[in-house]
């Protein structure tokens, strides 16, 4: 199994479903997870392609995962 991640923050929710996924299969597996996703994602190969949101909203959005997942930064 390969572990997946967003590559750049869309929303809370989506963060912290993905996070949660992660978490529930690689604990049934035995392995180590550390959430990651980047908060602004300007290597786009259009100019006008999503970036990511504002980085207070991001950023809020990772704070959101630490929180309800419990884990220590």
């Amino acid at each position: 199994m390969r572990a997946r991640r967003p590559c750049v923050v869309e929303s809370e929710e989506q963060c912290l479903t993905v996070a949660k996924r992660l978490r529930s299969a690689c604990a049934e597996r035995d392995l180590p997870y550390v959430f990651k996703a980047s908060y602004r994602k300007a290597n786009r190969s259009s100019g006008g392609s999503f970036e990511g949101l504002k980085p207070d909203r991001a950023l809020a959005a990772l704070e959101r995962v630490r929180r309800e997942l419990e884990w220590r930064s």
